[in-house]
């Protein structure tokens, strides 16, 4: 997992590696195996790190308090939205491709959930 992920996405991790741990990503050479797999799998755990990013397919990297502070401006933005002016409440853009994906319920259409919940026997 770890040689494919450096593969794909050699300049992020590079980048975190040097950053973030003071050395190459230079496996084993510079560390060993082990270490290179704990500190891998914490990278892609961190939001804020461009491997997760690169991994996960988002434009940019966002710190837990980028993703905390990012809802809580659009929390004050939709309270505040005039619907008597017209328009439509939009969500500041956020760096992962589908902002819809991470709201529980979405759009889906109430006979689908209906049929879902039917063939599930509820």
């Amino acid at each position: 997992m770890v040689s494919d992920v450096a593969r794909r996405h050699r300049g992020p991790i590079t980048y975190d590696w040097r950053v973030r741990f003071g050395t190459a990503f230079d496996p084993p050479h510079s560390m060993s195996w082990t270490e290179v797999v704990h500190l891998f799998f914490q990278l892609i755990r961190d939001p804020s790190s461009h491997t997760a990013a690169a991994v996960n397919g988002w434009k940019h990297p966002a710190s837990r308090e980028w993703i905390a502070l990012a809802n809580i401006f659009d929390l004050h933005r939709a309270i505040n939205h005039d619907k008597k002016r017209g328009g439509h409440f939009k969500e500041s853009p956020r760096p992962w491709p589908n902002p819809d994906a991470s709201k529980i319920g979405g759009n889906a259409d109430q006979d689908d959930i209906r049929s879902a919940l039917a063939a599930r026997g509820h």
